[in-house]
């Protein structure tokens, strides 16, 4: 009979044979396992407080089918992000049921909407998603290599960004909300708690840096630098569309702040989100100067609608009803 229940300490070990399947790092796995369970209150905060990943395991006669790690979104506790999801080759059932368990467990906590990223050539992922669970593609982003020309860009002049900190998260969401093309917005939109500084940043397995190029009291280009390992970083830009922004000079601030805190070499690639206004010349440009598209990544979301309590309903039989005058 198979039983879900939080992920412990104790799994470690029985994790092991679909870590080595899935071709996840070892060293890096384990390490989010212990962190996570070294903190068993979270399993008890509202979801407004929880400030680490969760993961639950699927077990099935003491043998561990599968598992789902979950992490809320930063400044946005009612939307739940899949981070992680593994299960034995072909056992999509195990999938499924990890899947759904989530969307129920979260839902009934007050979580609103339910997110996950798939790669495009998961095409059996993404049906699970979709066709099993009632998730939709809201978008889609691409990813661009341009780690060969790093030297280029580090050698340019760059744009005059500052460090986003709290003041600037307002308008960094007014920025975003702005650019996204009318019919993503309802899946899309952020609030400006999304971009404050979260109180616990130690318990992010992601380092995120921000920056911003304000006019007056309006941001007219938000950039943003991620990496889970200090090897690979992922850049974001979103611009305001009705500005021609050099994209040379923001690349060289990125690919500078980078390299400031690094003293080897890095990879870098840059997201562009089909979802914003100026998506067309980005990629316009991105191709003039021969960048590869090495990955499109779905963005897949669904809604939790709570069932509608229902009250006592009556039926009376082999009566007549008589009406009075």
């Amino acid at each position: 009979m198979s039983n879900i229940r939080r992920l412990n300490i104790f799994d470690k070990s029985r994790l092991k044979k679909i870590v080595d399947i899935s071709g996840l790092n070892q060293d890096y796995f384990k390490y989010n396992i212990l962190k996570e369970c070294a903190s068993p209150l979270q399993s008890l905060l509202p979801l407004h407080f929880k400030f680490m990943p969760e993961s639950f395991v699927l077990s099935e006669d003491s043998t561990i089918k599968g598992m789902i790690s979950t992490a809320t979104t930063q400044g946005n506790a009612e939307q739940i992000n899949i981070k992680r999801l593994l299960f034995e080759n072909n056992d999509y059932l195990t999938g499924k049921k990890l899947i759904k368990f989530i969307i129920r467990h979260y839902g009934e906590r007050g979580a609103k909407n339910f997110k996950v990223v798939v790669d495009n050539t998961q095409k059996d992922l993404e049906q699970l998603f979709m066709e099993g669970c009632g998730f939709r593609c809201c978008s889609y982003e691409n990813l661009w290599d341009i780690t060969h020309d790093i030297n280029y860009f580090l050698n340019l002049e760059p744009s005059p960004l500052v460090s986003a900190n709290d003041s600037h998260s307002s308008a960094i969401a007014d920025l975003i909300n702005n650019e996204l093309i009318a019919h993503y917005k309802p899946a899309l939109l952020q609030s400006e708690n999304e971009f404050k500084e979260p109180l616990l940043k130690l318990f992010d397995n992601q380092c995120e840096n921000n920056y911003v190029l304000m006019e007056k009291e309006q941001a007219i280009v938000y950039l943003s630098v991620k990496t889970n390992d200090n090897n690979n970083f992922i850049i974001t830009l979103v611009k305001n569309n009705g500005y021609n922004i050099n994209y040379d000079a923001l690349i060289s601030f990125a690919l500078q702040s980078i390299k400031r805190k690094r003293n080897s070499g890095f990879k870098a690639y840059l997201e562009q989100r089909k979802s914003l206004k100026f998506a067309q010349e980005y990629e316009d440009y991105l191709h003039a100067r021969k960048y590869n598209c090495i990955q499109t990544r779905h963005v897949l979301v669904k809604e939790f609608y709570k069932p509608i309590k229902q009250e006592f309903r009556a039926f009376v039989f082999g009566e007549n009803k008589i009406l009075s005058n």
